[in-house]
């Protein structure tokens, strides 16, 4: 009885993996026409990427200095409920600087991080505690393109 129960069991996988086999080669094959694709009731795949336009929105940042010597910073599209990055967005720019006072612009802002996934953490040495961090976000696509600076804002390194 077990033979039996592992016989239809092992070969009922293989027969499904062989039917999503077949139906993945033939789908992505491109000697079958569209027209018979869509007789088989296979999907219709778009042939052009489509393009993606550099970001229009500007992230927001949460800071989080509960560490020592850390400043976590987690990011999200601005007014959006949920953290990460908006749609076609790879990742965000983070300039930054450790300042006595506030800077004129992104321009004075002399270091740069990068990262696709929030949160990002800064990390820092015992002398640089109780300086303060100054940041400023923008969201950039796939292809290099940029979108506009968010706000510059301040944390002190705990």
């Amino acid at each position: 009885m077990n033979f039996v129960y592992f016989f239809i069991h092992f070969y009922s996988k293989i027969d499904f993996i062989g039917i999503a086999y077949n139906k993945a080669y033939v789908a992505y094959n491109p000697a079958v026409t569209d027209a018979d694709k869509e007789r088989m009731g296979l999907p219709l795949h778009d042939t052009t990427r489509t393009s993606v336009p550099p970001p229009s929105t500007i992230p927001e940042l949460e800071l989080d200095s509960s560490i020592l010597r850390q400043v976590i910073v987690h990011f999200r599209d601005a007014g959006s409920g949920s953290r990460g990055k908006p749609p076609g967005v790879h990742g965000i720019e983070l300039r930054w600087s450790l300042r006595a006072s506030p800077p004129a612009s992104v321009e004075d802002l002399a270091n740069s991080a990068f990262d696709t996934a929030t949160p990002y953490t800064f990390r820092f040495d015992e002398p640089e505690r109780g300086k303060a961090l100054y940041l400023c976000p923008r969201w950039e696509n796939n292809k290099g393109e940029k979108g506009p600076w968010g706000e510059i804002v301040k944390a002190i390194v705990p």
